[in-house]
């Protein structure tokens, strides 16, 4: 469904120039559902407003491709990349109270993204309240006419979610969705995306840090570095065989509850560059591009080569 090759994204920010994807690779399945996972400011983010081509285009270069159902997302025009938006991909961001007009209703603002997607408007009311009831949220008639800030952060995140089904998309991203929310929200969301994948047949990528929430629900995960994925696979064999020295050190530093559980793990920070040329190639064609070597470790398992640290080059 969604192929990434050797996607670069360079961003001309106040502080300079910022290489803030350097080099991915990337294919999601239909009906998966794929985790993107890192540390803040590894380019997941970036790389996943890419796919709807979110970022600032006016400050933004991108080389690499992007193929979504065989069309080169790159090449679309502005009416092809919003009619895209509003049928076939579609995104639920981080912050649920930022991401709502606080002057709206929430029942006029699902209304606006069914209207936007074609919906005939004798029909609006009535999804409206269906995509409300979809998310968990009742009594959905009553509820659709409350204001963001009548709702709290979980139920403002289902709002969030409702607007993203409404143009019933067949890849919806999720950017870190969980990270506002407490503990217990948190997994009832996770458990709702999970249902409304079975539901609705869609394929979804997740963004975030937490290794726990690829652990919930991803059937398949990459593990992004500066930019680079260095590891990728089925969620289970990444779990039971972390390879590289960076996968370990995120989940060395996940929290673990009980009385005789040791603090969380820090990094030491002797990474290398996962584009260094000692173990990194030129991309065929592009001399100036490297890609990272990767090892396969099972049929749908691979990690990027790497040495321990800077000092053994």
């Amino acid at each position: 469904m969604l192929e990434i090759n050797n996607l670069a994204v360079t961003l001309n920010a106040s502080r300079g120039i910022i290489r803030a994807v350097r080099n991915v690779n990337l294919a999601v399945k239909p009906g998966e559902i794929h985790g993107l996972v890192g540390e803040s400011g590894s380019g997941k983010s970036v790389t996943a407003r890419s796919i709807l081509r979110l970022n600032d285009e006016a400050v933004s270069l991108y080389d690499g491709s992007i193929s979504f159902e065989g069309n080169d997302v790159m090449s679309l025009k502005r009416k092809e990349i919003l009619a895209l938006r509003r049928h076939k991909i579609s995104m639920i961001f981080q912050d649920p109270v930022t991401s709502l007009d606080p002057l709206q209703r929430v029942g006029n603002q699902v209304a606006e993204k069914l209207r936007l997607a074609g919906t005939p408007k004798n029909e609006i009311q009535s999804k409206t309240q269906s995509l409300i009831e979809s998310v968990g949220i009742s009594p959905a008639a009553e509820r659709m006419y409350q204001y963001p800030f009548q709702m709290s952060g979980g139920m403002l995140q289902r709002i969030n979610i409702a607007m993203a089904l409404a143009g019933n998309p067949k890849l919806l991203v999720a950017d870190e969705p969980t990270t506002a929310l407490d503990v217990t929200v948190q997994m009832q969301i996770l458990r709702l995306l999970k249902k409304l994948q079975k539901d609705f047949g869609m394929t979804i990528i997740i963004i975030t840090h937490n290794f726990g929430v690829v652990a919930e629900i991803c059937d398949t995960v990459s593990v992004m570095y500066k930019g680079v994925i260095v590891e990728q696979g089925d969620a289970e064999s990444l779990f039971e065989h972390p390879s590289h020295t960076y996968t370990k050190g995120l989940m060395a530093a996940i929290p673990k509850s009980g009385p005789e559980q040791e603090l969380p793990s820090p990094m030491n920070g002797n990474l290398v560059d996962p584009l260094d040329s000692k173990i990194s190639i030129p991309v065929p064609g592009l001399d100036y591009v490297r890609t990272p070597v990767m090892k396969s470790l099972s049929p749908t398992h691979s990690c990027a080569e790497e040495i321990s640290t800077v000092e053994e080059q």
